[in-house]
């Protein structure tokens, strides 16, 4: 039985952005092709992915659909240009069932979209699971540091695919692109909180304040 989603925004979840900001810390990452990357990390600030997990391998298929319809790539499949990472987990054990690359900025039909994994496993005993991030780059002159804080919101409240697509696709936010080349050195800070009850109202809210909170830091500001 899905547990119905609270009326009014969780109370710990003005803590979240507290903590944050109360807990500077810097962050650094060693990336590959510097010169090659800069141009995509800087001026973004902010990016946004989503990530779906669900229990039924055959809902793969569709589950990929639906996002390639999206985010405007379904023509753009290629073998090594794209990068969806569909995965499901067959007791306790987390193994790859289909990947392709994609690297989305040398396509015009799907620039200034962002690329990401979509990471389709079971999580614990439920039937779908709606993860929603919110990471915080920042860029310091000619330095690529990026300072990170990763949000998860993991909900079982009924929330489906489109709609945790259109919340997000709702807050205006330009996506900074995820490069193929992932960094050989990663120190970041993650929050994980599994929030059964929590409805899409709440997501988007909460997404929106943590969006202004982070704009109001400016540029420079360590998290």
């Amino acid at each position: 039985m899905q547990p119905k989603p609270h009326g009014r925004l969780s109370p710990h979840f003005s803590s979240i952005i507290a903590w944050v900001f109360e807990e500077p810390r810097d962050i650094d990452i060693v990336l590959g092709g510097g010169c090659a990357l800069s141009e995509f990390f800087f001026g973004h600030r902010l990016v946004t992915d989503i990530d779906f997990f669900v229990n039924a391998k055959a809902q793969i298929q569709e589950f990929g659909k639906l996002l390639s319809t999206a985010f405007l790539i379904k023509q753009c499949f290629e073998e090594k240009s794209a990068s969806f990472k569909y995965m499901v987990q067959v007791e306790n054990q987390i193994v790859p069932v289909h990947c392709v690359f994609f690297r989305q900025w040398k396509d015009p039909l799907v620039r200034d979209r962002f690329t990401t994994h979509w990471g389709l496993v079971r999580l614990h005993t439920l039937d779908f699971i709606g993860a929603w991030k919110l990471s915080y780059y920042v860029d310091r002159q000619t330095e690529l540091l990026k300072n990170l804080v990763d949000l998860y919101f993991i909900s079982a409240a009924g929330i489906t695919a489109d709609q945790l697509i259109s919340a997000v696709c709702k807050l205006g936010i330009r996506p900074c692109p995820w490069p193929y080349e992932l960094p050989k050195r990663l120190n970041g800070l993650t929050l994980a909180r599994i929030t059964p009850h929590i409805s899409i109202e709440e997501l988007e809210d909460f997404a929106c304040r943590f969006v202004r909170e982070i704009r109001k830091a400016g540029k420079g500001r360590v998290i």
